[in-house]
């Protein structure tokens, strides 16, 4: 192997004077870890037991631009920080092992503490039935191994140190609570229950909600003692000593930690370096995955990757930018999902029904949500946990392609601009699938595939406007009563200096208790003048909530045209929409019923096709012109004589596409 070649080239010139030029070439290298049979006194260059490197570290001090380190098999328990660049067209790529679609190559930041742990009643404070131990650090993160599956490790979760006295909570016993729609849990005299109890969740009577279904397994740090407390209350054997504990101190963090309120620790850290690829590999056993920083840290790739454990996957953050996470799947790894999956609690108000499992699956959603949004994210529910984290960053990041599930929130962006968010399938998050946070500018959100959350795609604090925001093509479904669509919040009444603009078109809404969800503030802060619905297909139970009725009026948003609106939600419905704007009113009328998740394909002959308005030019709307085309629409995106209403045009003859495992033409396309 021949790694540069310097070559000295004397060429005769005129006066026979000898004049050098020098001619340099670089080689791609392939570089080869191998933790079972290598070695890094080696020269790593061949996966053989005298070349393979032991450790990726040792490789990612000697990988330089348009070298590839192939990664074998095996679980490498290290914390790595990038310290090279790769270069445009030449980067440096980590490439993982693969069996199909299992992962073989391991990426682990954490510690072996699965051993040494106290049994104990009561130490003080009430930490009945846990355990506890002096890990010598506050761990940021833990695993331990589920109890039937070998090898396979599953998150216990974190306990905010500001929120219900930390780890004293571990004292409470698993008996059923009050379900309040609040965050206060309460002690329940079990001879209270009675079931149904009419509005379980709206209610102050007594629901059979144990205390520890859902969120089962937790830890915290008692910082006057050092010590970590734990208690596992589900999957068999509850003895720490006997489950492979594994927890993370941060590592790695270099000067990071604390940024935006997050505390540090991070399986991968790129902190100003460029244009590196990871690959296939599984991510696991640190706070987060991977964390990129700072303003040199851009053009770096994440892809075909799982990530799970932690309290986050990735996270992008002060000024990084055009770094790229796609076609990864990521989901938190708690116990207690394999029973109870994250689910929407917030219903239909007047639901009542004797379906027992129904009930129940909505009230542990509530367990989850009060849980790892108020306990261990400390009234944010990004330090609870997330998929995909931009905040602070630079321009020109971008999302596509995942799979999320099983976790708080799905994609969060905070201020930042220039961020497209597509094609990803988000489900089962407790709070959001995709979280539109204050100074998020030039967002573009569309072709996703949401479903089964609390909320599907919430824009927080227009309060303080001066947002920009772009949400097209994308399939929306939530079960029927349960959950929202969109969600519009403001946390005071002051208007801002500047509205938020945002576009939505061309968007499917199946199912849910409410297609949008309004805070009470909204028509104070002056409605939502830069908002516009165009071309959407909502077929949902209420159109917004009862309490929120009287907040819409003809003046809370500037467009709301060309809309198909059917449902059971005739008393909910804004008089505005009726008749107005090209919109069609279908009364109780339903495209897709919402027991199931559609596929979203318009049937023969239904009023939406062809009824839509040609976003790909200048549009009009009730006398105002508009300047096309909208973002990912270009001419010839529809057949007929014009678009269909929603995210999926109808197309005679024409062979489905696959739409996230279902079938379907997507409007964005054909951009």
């Amino acid at each position: 192997m021949i790694k540069k070649i310097i070559f000295l080239c004397l060429i005769s010139c005129t006066l026979l004077v000898l004049c050098p030029v020098f001619c340099s070439s670089v080689d791609a290298t392939d570089y080869y870890v191998n933790k079972s049979i290598g070695s890094d006194s080696n020269n790593g260059t061949a996966n053989t037991g005298g070349s393979a490197w032991l450790t990726i570290g040792k490789a990612i001090s000697e990988a330089v631009a348009d070298d590839t380190v192939y990664v074998m098999a095996g679980t490498y328990y290290e914390t790595l920080v990038m310290s090279a660049s790769g270069s445009s067209g030449q980067p440096i790529t980590f490439i993982g092992e693969r069996d199909g679609i299992d992962y073989l190559t391991i990426i682990d930041g954490s510690d072996d503490k699965g051993s040494g742990w106290v049994y104990t009643t009561d130490s003080g404070w009430g930490y009945e039935k846990s355990y506890e131990k002096d890990c010598g650090y506050d761990p940021m993160s833990m695993m331990i191994d589920h109890p039937t599956e070998s090898g396979v490790r599953v998150t216990v979760a974190k306990w905010s140190t500001n929120q219900m006295d930390g780890v004293a909570t571990l004292s409470q016993q698993n008996v059923p609570g009050v379900m309040t729609r609040g965050v206060d849990y309460e002690d329940c005299d079990e001879t209270e229950v009675v079931w149904p109890a009419g509005d379980p969740l709206y209610d102050d009577t007594c629901a059979p909600i144990l205390f520890w279904d859902g969120p089962s397994s937790w830890f915290g740090y008692d910082t006057s003692e050092d010590k970590v407390y734990m208690r596992i209350l589900d999957g068999g054997d509850t003895d720490p000593n006997n489950r492979n504990v594994r927890t993370d101190d941060g590592r790695g963090e270099g000067d990071a930690g604390g940024i935006n309120g997050l505390d540090p620790g991070q399986a991968i850290e790129i902190e100003s370096q460029s244009y590196i690829t990871i690959s296939d590999f599984e991510i696991r056993g640190s706070r987060i995955g991977v964390f990129m920083w700072r303003v040199d840290s851009h053009h770096n790739i994440v892809e075909d990757c799982l990530f799970y454990g932690g309290i986050g996957r990735v996270q992008i953050s002060l000024d990084a930018h055009d770094n790229i996470i796609r076609n990864n799947t990521m989901y938190n790894g708690m116990e207690s999902y394999d029973e109870y999956q994250p689910h929407p609690f917030e219903k239909y108000a007047s639901l009542t029904t004797d379906d027992l499992t129904e009930w129940y699956q909505i009230g542990v959603g509530q367990n989850y949500y009060t849980r790892m949004k108020y306990w261990a994210g400390d009234s944010e529910e990004q330090k609870g946990d997330f998929g995909i984290f931009i905040t602070g960053a630079g321009a020109g990041n971008e999302a596509s392609g995942n799979t999320i599930y099983n976790g708080s929130v799905g994609i969060a962006v905070n201020d930042v601009n220039d961020v497209l968010i597509h094609d990803n399938t988000i489900h089962h998050m407790v709070n959001q699938c995709v979280w539109l946070l204050e100074d998020a500018t030039n967002i573009h959100v569309y072709d996703n595939n949401l479903y089964d959350s609390n909320i599907l795609i919430r824009l927080q604090d227009l309060d303080k406007g001066d947002c920009s925001i772009w949400v097209w093509g994308n399939t929306l479904w939530q079960p029927r009563y349960n959950g929202s669509i969109f969600y519009f919040h403001t946390g005071t009444t002051n208007t801002p200096t500047t509205h938020t603009t945002a576009w939505f078109y061309h968007n499917s809404m199946a199912g849910g208790h409410g297609s949008w969800g309004l805070t009470e503030w909204i028509d104070d802060i002056g409605g939502m003048p830069n908002f516009h619905f165009i071309n959407n297909a909502v077929s949902g139970i209420d159109f917004t909530y009862s309490w929120t009725t009287n907040e819409l009026n003809a003046s809370t948003i500037e467009t709301f045209g060309f809309n198909w609106c059917g449902g059971t939600f005739n008393s909910l419905t804004p008089n505005w929409i009726n008749g107005t704007s090209d919109n069609i009113d279908a009364g109780e009328t339903l495209i897709w019923d919402g027991i199931l998740q559609p596929d979203y394909i318009l049937p023969d002959a239904h009023a939406a096709i062809d009824a839509g308005i040609d976003v790909s030019a200048n549009f009009t709307i009730d006398s105002i012109e508009y300047t096309g085309p909208l973002p990912g629409y270009t001419g010839g995106y529809f057949e007929g004589s014009a678009p269909d209403m929603g995210a999926v045009e109808h197309m005679d003859g024409a062979p489905p596409s696959n739409l996230s495992g279902m079938t379907g033409t997507i409007n964005g396309a054909f951009k």
